[in-house]
Formats: structure tokens, sequence, C-alpha cells
């Protein structure tokens, strides 16, 4: 599974770089900017939790450390947004990420992988709207 992911990462991540490139060259309101900027850590900070999540030996305290910086760019995220349709699935996101926050603390594998599919259906969402211009 890591391996697949990580082939993943390898393949899309530059063209998802030179799309970002592409596109700031055509758009550069500073808030624009700033979300896309941080929608790039907040994905970086996912694919973390899922490797660790697939860890043999699962790492709870790094677990809540990135869940911590999700935290603080979903908050930073609501802030940059001019969009206000988009508010909701930011503020649903920022709570499913402090309830995972609070389940793992009972180091609890199954409650951990429930609340990543969870946030990634918030990040699916939004990204859905966002696209739409809904």
């Amino acid at each position: 599974m890591k391996k697949y992911l990580v082939l993943f990462l390898l393949v899309t991540s530059p063209l998802m770089a030179y799309s970002a490139k592409k596109e700031m060259k055509i758009n550069r309101d500073p808030n624009l900017i700033k979300i896309r900027q941080q929608m790039s850590r907040m994905e970086s900070n996912y694919f973390n939790l899922e490797i660790l999540a697939n860890s043999k030996v699962l790492n709870f305290d790094e677990v809540n450390r990135t869940l911590e910086d999700m935290e603080d760019m979903a908050r930073k995220m609501r802030a940059s947004s001019a969009r206000k349709e988009l508010d909701q699935s930011l503020k649903d996101l920022s709570k499913q990420i402090g309830d995972l926050k609070k389940e793992v603390k009972q180091e609890d594998p199954i409650h951990l992988r429930k609340g990543i599919d969870e946030i990634y259906q918030s990040c699916f969402r939004c990204h859905s709207l966002h696209a739409s211009g809904k």
C-alpha cells in the first residue's frame, strides 16, 4: 500500500506543481495564492496521516502533531477564503479534525482510519463546491 501511495505522490506531485504554477501566472489574487499554499500543506498532512495509519507501529504522537497542523491550516484557510459558501465545509473539516484529535487519545487504529476517511470526504465536498463555483 505504501509503495502505491509513494508512487502516486512521485507521479502526481510534479504535475500538480506545474498546474499550480501555471494557474498562479494567470491569477495573482493574493488570497487565492495563500489558500492554495494552505491547501497544499493540508494535502501533505493528509498523506502523512495515511502513511502513519498504515504503518505497522502507529505513532500516535506524530498523528496528533499532524492533526494539530491540519487544524491550524483549516483555520487559516477559513480566514483566507473570500468565498463564504465554502465556510461551512471548512467548519465541518475543522470539527472533524478536532473530533479525531480527541479520538486519537484512545490510540485506536479503527477510529483513526474512520476519522481519516471522514476528513477525506470533507476535503472532497469542499473541492467539489469550489470547482462548481457554488
